[in-house]
């Protein structure tokens, strides 16, 4: 079917619709292009989307033979759309997607590719970003293949040489120095508890191998049970495939073998590339700087986009010699593997690295350092490559908190202001040590510690520490200063040291006991005493068992008579503290005395009433 369009108006805007529809379908396009390369019955799959192709069909043909400057060139031309059968389109449109999902090649772009060209990459690049080969049309392995073996280069060293330079590990804090191994099929069935117990920190569990002669792919076939093993027994993982690439597609097969194998299983550890090479191997010769450089990128950023740390594993020397060591330690963590023979007698409990021995010094920063293959752990029979993974600096949360939020004291009493508080900086030492204490008044002034506890009140502590980064943490607690408990006096305060005055009016009609009972009675109704549980105000409780002094002098051989006697009034709290106050009691008696002359008087006047008896 064709038609024309004569009118340039129509045509202009047209085209306009026709750029936007190209945008909208190149993504859907790329879109499927990704899905189709994951799905393995193609027939199936066309069959199912067909309807869906045949609908953005002719701007896919449009979009991709006609470009912008043409149709612009073209606007006052008849613009010819034709329509084409789904076979037609499906098969062409299948070869598109062939040529659109072959894997890049990095850093193989020659000059001769077109800008266009180099544009459609980028886009495609930015747009998967974790492009891998088709890894089921890769011939592997599950049986170790006949030319697998551990590398037979031995670089040994001694750390007391004197063209080895070295640092001490102390120049790292204890907890950034972690312990751990590497194993693959060669160390057998392992017992991952012991290896747990036995203080193994992380191991590194090969994923697979390319022959080092054959080129051949095959995967480790104990990869799944030590991994599974290692997880089970919180011990954390990392993997490491060894790679026998000499071109950038064979770097890519084995980053998207491991990329396959370790899917599903939690992998915190770096994914590395154990690149290794020795007279005999495939890798020997043949390469240059630059080829094994980019050949170590192209597998360390495919696991990346993948969302893996990427780790490149090699001895000492191909560091120095094989690769542009600048460019691949910059981009990627390093594993360095380079023995010292320190480590490598037959005594394998002497075989172990500990904290304060001396580490390799390189020129570049190493995240890992491969430090003996003559390791004894155990739960493996086999012998065991050694390692020591140096941490970056741990910063933890600097800290402070006080367990005591309270103190009470007896004026004159100093307690511990310390006791309960704590404080971690942020490597995470204690650094209780450090923390400072100021004292406050309620009104913020700043008293010293002997001070507060000279005189009764609340204050508030404040406990401070600031660690080397500058950070400050304080938290804070309250301090009671305790008085010595109240007396008041007619229900006031008695706060002064004046003596206060009482008088008894002696009552001749009671007997003296009674009348020594009633002065008691009076001095208990005068003074009453409180104590407080923190200070004045707060939880306050009256004392009842005060006591009175020189009682015993209110009654002597049998009366009372009138006089002034000094009585001390003292309470004790029962928390330690006491206070007395001095009473000046004042008795008057007025003693009744007999009239003789009315005795005489009364013992007349019965003899006369009795005359016969006074004359008697």
């Amino acid at each position: 079917m064709k038609f024309k369009i004569n009118n340039n108006e129509i045509k202009i805007k047209l085209k306009k619709i026709l750029d936007k529809t190209c945008e909208f379908a190149k993504e859907k396009y790329n879109r499927l292009c990704i899905w189709y390369k994951g799905y393995e019955n193609k027939r199936a799959l066309w069959g199912a989307v067909s309807t869906w192709i045949f609908t953005f069909l002719v701007v896919i043909i449009v979009c991709r033979v006609t470009n912008a400057s043409k149709l612009t060139a073209a606007a006052n031309e008849p613009v010819m759309v034709e329509s084409e059968s789904s076979y037609d389109t499906t098969e062409r449109d299948r070869n598109m997607v062939k040529e659109e999902t072959k894997p890049k090649e990095t850093q193989t772009t020659t000059a001769a590719t077109t800008a266009n060209e180099t544009q459609s990459i980028e886009e495609t690049t930015k747009k998967t970003e974790k492009e891998t080969v088709d890894v089921s049309k890769l011939s592997v392995s599950t049986t170790p293949i006949a030319d697998d073996k551990e590398a037979s280069v031995k670089r040994i060293a001694s750390i007391n040489s004197a063209d080895i330079k070295t640092i001490p590990s102390t120049n790292y804090d204890e907890n950034q120095i972690s312990y751990g191994i590497d194993i693959s099929y060669h160390q057998g069935k392992i017992d991952w508890a012991k290896v747990k117990a036995a203080g193994v920190e992380y191991a590194f569990i090969r994923v697979g191998n390319r022959g080092y002669e054959s080129g051949k792919l095959c995967k480790d076939s104990r990869f799944d049970e030590n991994v599974r093993g290692a997880l089970a027994n919180g011990i954390k993982v990392g993997v490491y495939f060894f790679s026998q690439a000499i071109t950038e597609q064979e770097a890519l097969e084995e980053a998207s073998l491991t990329l396959k194998y370790i899917s599903g299983y939690n992998i915190t550890l770096p994914v590395v590339i154990d690149w290794e090479t020795d007279k005999g191997y495939r890798t020997y010769s043949g390469l240059t700087q630059a080829q094994l450089t980019n050949i170590i990128s192209v597998f360390c950023d495919t696991v990346e986009r993948y969302g893996y740390d990427s780790m490149v594993y090699m001895c000492k020397d191909d560091y120095v010699n094989r690769i542009n060591s600048p460019v691949i330690t910059s981009k990627y963590k390093s594993w360095v593997a380079w023995y010292f023979n320190e480590y490598d007698s037959s005594n394998y409990a002497a075989n172990m690295f500990h904290y304060g021995d001396l580490l390799p010094d390189m020129t570049f920063k190493y995240y890992m350092w491969q430090y003996s293959c003559k390791g004894r752990i155990d739960g493996i029979k086999e012998l065991v490559d050694m390692n020591v993974m140096i941490l970056p600096k741990k910063v933890y949360e600097v800290k402070i908190s006080n367990t005591k939020k309270q103190f009470v004291a007896n004026v004159g009493t100093a307690l511990n202001l310390s006791e309960g508080v704590s404080a971690s900086d942020s490597s995470g030492n204690d650094a209780s040590s450090k923390v400072t204490m100021s004292i406050f008044t309620g009104n913020g002034a700043n008293v010293s510690k002997e001070n507060a506890f000279a005189k009764a009140g609340t204050y508030n502590i404040s406990y401070e520490f600031i660690d080397a980064n500058g950070t400050k943490v304080s938290t804070g607690a309250t301090l009671y200063v305790r008085d010595v408990p109240e007396i008041y006096f007619d229900n006031k305060l008695w706060s002064d040291s004046n003596k206060k005055k009482i008088t008894y009016e002696y009552d001749n009609n009671l007997s003296v006991q009674e009348n020594y009972n009633k002065i008691v009675e009076l001095l208990k109704s005068k003074v009453s005493a409180y104590y407080y549980d923190t200070v004045s105000g707060s939880a306050k409780h009256q004392i009842n068992n005060g006591t009175f002094s020189s009682l015993e002098n209110i009654i002597v051989n049998g009366d009372i008579e009138s006089k002034s006697i000094a009585i001390t009034y003292k309470v004790n709290d029962g928390k330690g503290l006491s206070n007395s106050k001095t009473i000046t009691l004042n008795i008057n008696r007025q003693k009744v005395e007999e009239d003789t002359t009315t005795k005489k008087n009364e013992e007349d006047t019965t003899t006369e009433e009795n005359p016969t008896e006074a004359l008697s």
